[in-house]
């Protein structure tokens, strides 16, 4: 069971292991990333901080539905991806999860969109703005903004209000 859909620009690293799995008892990581799934280097880098009895799989968006179709139901399943819309593209293609977790989006350098400051370690640009609404108003999924299990959330249906 997926129990939490992240959307870190950092994929795997030292909050997700220390705070993340544990808030959740995380049983498996999957992280969704098409640059670091098809390099080596990438891929074992990401790995390295993996506790070895937590199970860690790096896939690429169009192999999420064979991976999580293999998955055990009995796992806790923490997916992580880089960037919204990958988020987006994934639950519209049928990935099944009640909450999206923003959790760290880096202001993107040379964007000709607006950007949306949300927190200190979150902007977004309008086109993502819009993948966050479709996905709370036409699939129903709680999106909000947190950087770990025990600092505040704040919930896009109250942010989005801001930016009106």
């Amino acid at each position: 069971m997926i129990k939490l859909l992240r959307v870190d620009d950092r994929l795997i690293h030292g909050q997700i292991i220390t705070k993340w799995i544990r808030h959740y008892d995380i049983t498996l990581i999957v992280a969704v990333d098409d640059e670091t799934a098809k390099n080596p280097v990438l891929k074992s880098i990401a790995t390295m901080a993996v506790p070895k009895n937590i199970k860690c799989i790096i896939c690429k968006a169009e192999e999420v539905k064979d991976v999580v179709n293999s998955i055990n139901e009995k796992e806790n399943v923490m997916m992580i991806v880089r960037f919204p819309k990958i988020a987006y593209e994934l639950i519209n293609n049928g990935i099944k999860v009640h909450r999206l977790n923003i959790g760290n989006v880096s202001k993107k350098i040379n964007s000709n969109q607006k950007i949306f400051e949300i927190t200190h370690n979150i902007f977004l640009t309008d086109e993502e703005v819009g993948y966050l609404n479709d996905l709370e108003e036409n699939k129903g999924v709680n999106i909000d903004f947190q950087l770990l299990p025990e600092t505040p959330i704040y919930f896009w249906s109250k942010v989005k209000l801001n930016f009106k």
